[in-house]
C-alpha cells in the first residue's frame, strides 16, 4: 500500500530464495496541494461585525496545515488564522452591504489550496432603527433525538421604538427547530433596548436540515430573517463489518465497535434502543480493533475505547486508549499502553481508575515471549489512562507472578472501587511447545483492596480454558463465566462455572447439547445464553437448568441461509431487552460461505429477534 503522507520511505525487499539478503530502495512522496475548505458560513456578531466558520479540507496534501486565509467580497479584506482554528473575525463592515467569503488552506510545504466555494451571502444591517444578532445559526451535527445547545437571537431597537408582531419558524425543515423564551413577539421595544428569543435544533430525521426564523415588525426592512442549519448523521445502513463489542448504557443508549478493512473499525452509537446506529467521528490517525472486549463507558457520555497507532497496512504498532466525555462527539488520545500490551479486556470504576488485561501486540515479540512472566499481565491506571502500572498476579503452580493469557481470556471486572475479579488462562500454568502454548489451565484472581493485592483461586485440573467474552460479576462474592472442561481424554464440553464465595469453591452446570458462545446474568438467578448455532437459552435457577426460549434468525432477507454465528457477544440491561452482535456466516452450504456483521435485538427476553443492522462491508 502506498503511503498517504509526504516524506521519504525506505523499502526493504528480500527474495524467497534468500530471505536473509535485503535490497533497499528510498521512495520520496512529495507533498501535494490541499483541497479547498468547505462549509463556509458567516454570521453576525454585531451591527458591523461577523465571524466566518468553515470545515478543514478533506486532504491536507500529505503534510500538516499551517494556516487559513479568509477573503471578503466585495471589500477584498484578507484575514489569516492558524491551522488549529476554523473561525475568522471581520469588523468595521459597511452597513447595508451584501458580503460573501472564501477560504484557502496552506500546508507546511507552502502549497495553497484553491478558494472554497463562497459562503451564502450575508447583509450587514442598514444603519437605522433596528438590528438582529446573529443573522445565521449553524447547529453543526447533532445525534438523532438529541438537542443542540439553545442559541440566543437578540433584537435591538437602535433608533425608534420597534413594534414586533410575531417571530415564526419557516423554511425547508421548520419541524426540526423550535423557538423558546420569546420576549419579542407582541412587544414594543423602546429605543436602545433589546428583546431576545432562543432557537433549538432537535433532529427527528437524519437529514441536513434548514429553516428560517422570520421577524415581522415596524421597521422598513421587515420581515427580517435568521437562517438556521443543522444535520443529523446518516444511519450506518451499509459498510457494516463484523461487530466485536457492545455496551448498552440503558435500554436506549449504547455503543458498538464495528470492524473494517485493515482492522480499521468504527465506533457506532444508538440513542433509540438500536433502531438507528450512527458512526462516531473517531480520530483518523488510529485504528480500533473489534474482536476483543475493548469498549467501556461509565455513563452515556464518558467512555474509553482500545485503539492502536497503525502501520501502513493497518497492523497495530503502538497500543493506546482513546477517551470521550461528550458521548463520542470528540475524542482524546491517551498515552501509549506499556509493553505493547494487546488489550483483551478493560474496566474502569470511575474516570480515573481502570484496569486492562491482555498479551503482547506489535510487530516483533521477543524470543522468550511464551515463557515470559513480564510481558503479559494486568495493568492499572489512577489518572484516567495517562500512565499504567503493572499489578502482581500470583501463580499457584510455578509461583511466578503476572502470568495471565495472551489470547483466551475473560478478563477483568470490578463491582466497586475495592472488589474486583480477573479470570483467564495462565501462561505459566501451561505446556510450552516450540511454537507456543499447547495446553492451558484456568485461574481466577480476586481483590478486596482496589488491586493493591490479589488472591489466586486455582480451578480443577480438567478446566482447559475460560471462554466467555466477558466475566459476569454480580457481587464481591458471586461470579459467572463459561469454561471448557476436559470430560474424557477425547471429549471437551462447555460449562457454566459459578462461585458464590468469592472464588473459594466453584460449581459447573451446563448441558453440553450446544456450543455456548456468550452469556449474561442480570441477577444471581436469571441468565441468558446464546449458542454458536443461534439458539437462545434462559435459566431461572442460577444455571442449574436451561430452557431454550428462541433462536436467532436462520434466514436473513438480505443475506440468505445462516450457517452459523461466530464471535458472538451478548448484553442485556434488564433481562427483557437483549442484544447480540458478532459475525454471521451465511450461504447455501458450508462450502460457499460469506461473512457479515450483525446487530440483533430481542424485546422479549430472547424469544423473538429483530435484525437492527446487517452488512458485509459493502
Amino acid at each position: 500500500t502506498a503511503p498517504d503522507r509526504a516524506g521519504q520511505y525506505t523499502v526493504k525487499a528480500a527474495a524467497n530464495a534468500d530471505p536473509t539478503s535485503f535490497k533497499e530502495a528510498v521512495i520520496t512522496v512529495p507533498p501535494g496541494v490541499p483541497s479547498p475548505p468547505s462549509g463556509v458560513l458567516a454570521g453576525l456578531t454585531g451591527p458591523t461585525s461577523l465571524n466566518v466558520t468553515w470545515n478543514p479540507p478533506a486532504d491536507d496534501g500529505g503534510v500538516a496545515l499551517t494556516g487559513y486565509q479568509v477573503t471578503s467580497s466585495p471589500d477584498g479584506v484578507v484575514v489569516g488564522v492558524g491551522a488549529t482554528t476554523q473561525v475568522a473575525s471581520f469588523t468595521g463592515l459597511t452597513p447595508g452591504t451584501l458580503y460573501t467569503f472564501t477560504v484557502t488552506a496552506t500546508n507546511s510545504a507552502g502549497l495553497t489550496s484553491a478558494p472554497s466555494p463562497p459562503s451564502p451571502p450575508i447583509q450587514i444591517p442598514p444603519a437605522g432603527p433596528m438590528s438582529i444578532v446573529p443573522t445565521a445559526i449553524n447547529f453543526g451535527t447533532v445525534a438523532l433525538g438529541q438537542s443542540a445547545s439553545p442559541q440566543t437571537v437578540v433584537v435591538t431597537a437602535d433608533g425608534n421604538p420597534l413594534v414586533i408582531s410575531t417571530v415564526t419558524l419557516g423554511g425547508t425543515n421548520p419541524g426540526e427547530f423550535a423557538i423558546q423564551s420569546d420576549s419579542c413577539s407582541g412587544q414594543t421595544v423602546p429605543p436602545g433596548n433589546t428583546c431576545s428569543f432562543n432557537v433549538l435544533y432537535i433532529p427527528t430525521v437524519q437529514i441536513a436540515a434548514s429553516g428560517i426564523v422570520t421577524i415581522n415588525d415596524s421597521d422598513s426592512t421587515s420581515p427580517q430573517a435568521v437562517a438556521l442549519t443543522g444535520s443529523s448523521p446518516v444511519q450506518a445502513t451499509s459498510g457494516l463489518f463484523p461487530v466485536g463489542d457492545i455496551q448498552m448504557i440503558d435500554t436506549q443508549v449504547g455503543y458498538v465497535v464495528n470492524a473494517g478493512s485493515f482492522n480499521r473499525a468504527s465506533v457506532m452509537k444508538t440513542t433509540d434502543g438500536g433502531k438507528t446506529w450512527i458512526r462516531l467521528p473517531t480520530p483518523t490517525n488510529v485504528v480500533i480493533y473489534a474482536h476483543d472486549i475493548n469498549i467501556r463507558f461509565l455513563d452515556a457520555d464518558h467512555g474509553f475505547v482500545f485503539a492502536c497507532m497503525p502501520s501502513s497496512t493497518g497492523a497495530c504498532i503502538t497500543p493506546l486508549l482513546i477517551s470521550t466525555s461528550d458521548g463520542g462527539q470528540t475524542w482524546k488520545q491517551l498515552s501509549n499502553i506499556p509493553d505493547h500490551l494487546g488489550v483483551k479486556s478493560m474496566w474502569f470504576t470511575d474516570s480515573l481508575h481502570g484496569w486492562i488485561t491482555g498479551g503482547l501486540a506489535g510487530p516483533t515479540p521477543p524470543p522468550d515471549y511464551f515463557g515470559s512472566s513480564s510481558l503479559t499481565g494486568l495493568y492499572a491506571t489512577t489518572d484516567g489512562g495517562l500512565t499504567w502500572t503493572k499489578e502482581t498476579l500470583p501463580d499457584p503452580i510455578l509461583a511466578t507472578p503476572d502470568c495471565i493469557p495472551t489470547s483466551f481470556n475473560t478478563g477483568v471486572k470490578f463491582v466497586d472501587s475495592l472488589h474486583g475479579w480477573v479470570a483467564g488462562t495462565s501462561i505459566c500454568n501451561s505446556t510450552i511447545a516450540p511454537h507456543g502454548v499447547i495446553a492451558q489451565g484456568g485461574l481466577v484472581w480476586t481483590t478486596s483492596d482496589g488491586g493493591a493485592t490479589w488472591t489466586v483461586n486455582a480451578l480443577p485440573s480438567n478446566v482447559i480454558t475460560l471462554s466467555n467474552r466477558e466475566l459476569d460479576v454480580l457481587s464481591a462474592t458471586q461470579m459467572r463465566t463459561l469454561a471448557v472442561l476436559q470430560d474424557t481424554p477425547f471429549e471437551r464440553h462447555i460449562y457454566l462455572m459459578s462461585t458464590e464465595d468469592g472464588g473459594g469453591t466453584f460449581s459447573f452446570n451446563l448441558s453440553p447439547q450446544f456450543g455456548a458462545a456468550d452469556l449474561v446474568f442480570t441477577d444471581p438467578t436469571h441468565g441468558i445464553m446464546v449458542g454458536n448455532d443461534g439458539s437462545v437459552w434462559r435459566t431461572a435457577d442460577e444455571g442449574a437448568t436451561w430452557s431454550e426460549v428462541g433462536t436467532l434468525p436462520k434466514f436473513l432477507s438480505s443475506a440468505g441461509k445462516v450457517q452459523s454465528y461466530t464471535y458472538t457477544r451478548m448484553t442485556s440491561t434488564d433481562g427483557t431487552n437483549v442484544w447480540v452482535v458478532g459475525t454471521v456466516l451465511f450461504g447455501p452450504n458450508n462450502l460457499s460461505l460469506q461473512t457479515a456483521g450483525f446487530i440483533e435485538h430481542s424485546a422479549d427476553g430472547g424469544a423473538t429477534w429483530t435484525v437492527q443492522l446487517l452488512g458485509n462491508g459493502t
